[in-house]
């Protein structure tokens, strides 16, 4: 059951963590695309690693989400 309590104790903290790890793979390619030396396509290859992986996160968070919302 959805409750009001759930949103301060379980999603914000886990929405936090997903913006937190958004920043650091931006931050990452942002750095990346600013230093431009030589074969970067091992790094590039990791970036998209952890953006495929977020984006995963992301689209299994917001389903939890909607019987929250649905009740509020």
């Amino acid at each position: 059951k959805a409750e009001p309590h759930l949103l301060k104790s379980h999603f914000l903290p886990l929405m936090e963590k997903l913006r937190k790890r958004a920043e650091s793979v931006l931050l990452e390619e942002e750095h990346l695309k600013t230093e431009g030396r030589g074969d970067v396509s091992e790094q590039e290859l990791d970036i998209q690693e952890r953006f495929i992986v977020l984006v995963q996160d992301i689209y299994a968070f917001y389903p939890l989400l909607i019987p929250f919302i649905d009740l509020h």
